[in-house]
């Protein structure tokens, strides 16, 4: 079994950026559902990286979040250690 544990930025200050990036978005949803609707996979993901380095501003996560093209995991990295995988469904 391999464990790795990254220190800095900790996981706590991580789940805060996920949680912003989620009222962000939900909020965002709510004024363009009929455009959400319509977003696949890929674009949806650039739409998520829109508002996760928005709400990095100003935490150790700024400037480090970047999206890994084509069919790799994790789609998004943050940190280069933290990873999110972007899922759509209808």
């Amino acid at each position: 079994m391999v464990v790795s544990v990254n220190p800095e930025p900790s996981q706590f200050e991580f789940d805060a950026l996920l949680n912003h990036t989620l009222i962000s978005l939900k909020s965002e949803l709510k004024q363009k559902q009929d455009e959400y609707l319509t977003l696949l996979g890929n674009k949806f993901e650039g739409r998520v990286l829109s508002h996760m380095n928005e709400q990095a501003i100003g935490t150790p996560f700024e400037n480090s979040i970047e999206l890994i093209s084509g069919q790799k995991f994790p789609d998004i990295i943050a940190n280069k250690y933290y990873g999110i995988e972007i899922k759509t469904t209808k």
